[in-house]
């Protein structure tokens, strides 16, 4: 029997590199980024749908989603100090249910159902998976303003979202490590000794960080 999955779509970041405005918010070819991030992948979803906003907005967030998600049931929850807090606050917002849950950036807009369904079939297995691609770029490694030594690149994978762990999974490396503050869920599971597959993933799924990455999702979505 297969397990229910879930959507966390953790948009509550404060946009400090993207410059003025939010970057989630941002128009990307008439509708907010975080908007294009939530359909491309719901239609996977056969569970609950979680949206995690910034503490005090969260009216700002749905207004700007009305238009596009109002045939959508959608849980809004505020987010926390950190990423590993507003996942902790979207995990605890789906209520007591089990199955897969799948954190996503709300700035990486192009993520899609098919990558979604194949990191899916991948938790599965392991109880947790992450997209990922293979490091190409030629890695130094810098102690100031001169460069050290090269760093080799084999086996060395830049890590995406969506990333999904098992619900039951997650908790127990919550209990075990309540304080950690890690930048992914793959970090924490793999802390207390649950393995994370690694889904490889050829298409683009850009995450907006600067001005000049909306132009490149302005061409690509």
């Amino acid at each position: 029997m297969e397990l229910p999955l879930h959507l966390i779509l953790v948009a509550g970041g404060s946009s400090r590199r993207f410059g003025s405005g939010d970057k989630l918010l941002a128009d990307l070819n008439g509708a907010p980024v975080f908007v294009h991030a939530l359909r491309r992948l719901i239609p996977a979803v056969t569970g609950k749908c979680v949206i995690v906003v910034p503490a005090g907005r969260r009216a700002e967030f749905q207004e700007a989603a009305f238009p596009f998600v109002r045939d959508l049931k959608l849980i809004w929850c505020d987010g926390g100090t950190s990423r590993s807090g507003s996942v902790a606050n979207g995990v605890a917002a789906l209520g007591p249910c089990h199955g897969i849950a799948a954190v996503h950036d709300g700035a990486r807009p192009l993520a899609n159902v098919n990558l979604l369904k194949r990191l899916y079939d991948a938790a599965l297995v392991t109880g947790a998976a992450l997209p990922g691609k293979a490091v190409s770029d030629t890695l130094w490694k810098s102690g100031g303003e001169t460069l050290e030594h090269s760093v080799c690149r084999d086996g060395l994978f830049a890590v995406e979202t969506p990333q999904l762990f098992n619900l039951e999974l997650w908790k127990k490396a919550k209990e075990k490590f309540p304080e950690e503050d890690l930048t992914d869920d793959a970090g924490l599971l793999r802390k207390a000794g649950f393995p994370v597959a690694l889904v490889l993933n050829p298409e683009p799924n850009i995450k907006l960080t600067i001005p000049s990455d909306l132009m490149i999702l302005r061409a690509l979505i």
